[in-house]
């Protein structure tokens, strides 16, 4: 919980979602909640980083509140995400939400599972997040794909390398890292990648 604490207190949300993979996510997350909320929803965006949704969904008339582990990220959403529209910003974890049972239309659920590496504690935040929502009310939840590594040095090749002036996908550190994700479904950050974020990229196991 610590590395992931520093992770996104150090600025890691910051320009994610204006670059490379992270354009497309973007615009398709926005597309696939366009079909699902309207305004005047109350809408939990839990993890939600530095509230780029957060600030989208506002915008659109609803009652959003970001709820972010991060204190740093929760401040920048507060200093630069809020010119144009309000929302609650505040720390929290997702293992145990400071809301009322079923005070949500919406919860967002879009980074909390892929970071907590433990099968009991991503229950929790499920568990937790069904608490939270309305009768009838709809999470919505992420998880990450094997292919999360590879598709985003793809999305970069040519204008991002490593430290060594090297291309990510060019780099045998890297491209293990990449085989080890295909065949276990962990991501064990190399060492040589000090900036890389832990993260568990196997699917729930089912009931």
């Amino acid at each position: 919980m610590n590395e992931i604490y520093n992770f996104y207190n150090n600025g890691a949300e910051i320009g994610r979602l204006e670059r490379g993979l992270g354009i497309v996510e973007f615009h398709r997350t926005k597309e696939i909640l366009l079909r699902y909320t309207d305004k005047g929803m109350v809408i939990y965006d839990i993890g939600g980083g530095i509230g780029i949704y957060a600030a989208w969904l506002a915008k659109k008339g609803n009652e959003v509140h970001l709820i972010e582990l991060a204190e740093n990220a929760v401040e920048y959403a507060k200093a630069n995400m809020m010119q144009d529209c309000r929302f609650v910003a505040e720390t929290g974890n997702a293992l145990q939400v400071n809301r009322l049972d079923e005070s949500a239309d919406v919860v967002l659920l879009m980074g909390p599972l892929y970071h907590l590496r433990d099968r009991e504690e991503r229950l929790q935040a499920l568990r937790e997040a069904f608490r939270l929502l309305k009768k009838g009310g709809l999470l919505v939840a992420a998880g990450i794909s094997k292919f999360s590594s590879m598709t985003w040095a793809l999305s970069v090749y040519g204008e991002k390398k490593n430290e060594n002036l090297v291309e990510f996908l060019d780099d045998p550190v890297f491209f293990n890292m990449i085989k080890s994700e295909m065949t276990i479904g962990d991501h064990i950050r190399p060492k040589e990648y000090p900036k890389f974020m832990r993260k568990r990229i196997s699917r729930l196991p089912r009931k």
